[in-house]
């Protein structure tokens, strides 16, 4: 019995057609709208966590800062370090509702994802 399960394991055709069927597989999953829809659904929770990593930050660190200069705005420094605490605060709000937002929004689309967040956030404030 041992035997035969090993020549099995040896058999190249066989191990040709274990992979070609488990790359089948894995192509139907990922092209399937289930995998969409839960791809889709992690990057609207990662985006969420951006939100109210935007939020916190301009609660905490943009309001205080906008207070204490003399024209109300933030300067460039300052500005660059918001972004970093929105990222930070992201990260760890997403963390601690389960969602990596660093893998799903990934560091070339950060910056993207705090713009328009930011965006929605001005506008929410406009009106």
């Amino acid at each position: 019995m041992w035997q035969t399960v090993v020549d099995l394991i040896d058999n190249e055709v066989l191990a040709k057609l274990v992979i070609g069927a488990v790359a089948m597989a894995w192509t139907a999953l990922k092209g399937s709208d289930w995998y969409r829809q839960f791809c889709k659904a992690r990057f609207d929770q990662a985006f969420l966590a951006v939100e109210a990593g935007v939020q916190l930050t301009y609660e905490t660190y943009v309001r205080e800062c906008k207070r204490l200069n003399e024209d109300g705005k933030l300067t460039d420094n300052e500005r660059t370090e918001a972004r970093r605490l929105a990222i930070e605060a992201a990260k760890m709000f997403g963390k601690s509702h389960g969602v990596d937002v660093a893998r799903q929004i990934t560091d070339e689309y950060i910056g993207l994802a705090l713009d328009k967040a930011i965006a929605k956030l001005r506008a929410q404030k406009k009106n």
